[in-house]
């Protein structure tokens, strides 16, 4: 006779435990997580309470409105050049942006077009290209800042974490 799975006390056991291993993953990721945000001026312009990844974007962004290169954006972030920008050839529309960047999409628990600023006035264009930035910044984002304000004096950059919550 037939007997569910569930019945058998050892697989709910092995089930038990298996659920209980994720809670502790997911717990451990969350705990770790570094939430600080930050008050950022560039060029006189002020930005308050910016995640790790909307600090990154408004530095990025002002870097190439003042005459920067995306070029000169990865050399000043080595670690992370190859790895900033996805890059398009021709000046692309936020929706070919959004299918070049699902055509490589291998099926994660995230949608490859979500780790990248990829709407309307996150794109950035020059030279023939487009150029897509990276959202995913890590332990060593304060240091890719500093990087930025170091070979970019003329925007004045200043960073510091948020007072506000």
């Amino acid at each position: 006779m037939y007997k569910p799975l569930y019945r058998f006390p050892e697989v709910a056991d092995y089930q038990v435990l298996i659920r209980e291993k994720k809670q502790k993953e997911r717990e451990s990721r969350e705990s770790v997580r570094d939430l600080t945000k930050y008050d950022v001026t560039i060029a006189d312009k002020h930005h308050s309470g910016q995640s790790k990844r909307w600090m990154m974007f408004q530095l990025v962004s002002a870097v190439l409105a003042n005459g920067g290169t995306a070029q000169q954006v990865m050399e000043a972030i080595p670690w992370r050049k190859n790895r900033l920008f996805e890059v398009f050839e021709g000046n692309l529309s936020v929706e070919e942006v959004y299918d070049q960047l699902m055509r490589d999409d291998v099926g994660g628990k995230v949608p490859r077009a979500k780790r990248y600023f990829c709407n309307d006035g996150e794109l950035f264009h020059a030279d023939a290209r487009t150029y897509v930035l990276s959202n995913q910044w890590g332990d060593r984002t304060r240091e890719a800042a500093d990087s930025l304000a170091e070979v970019f004096p003329h925007l004045k950059i200043e960073i510091k974490p948020s007072d506000s919550v």
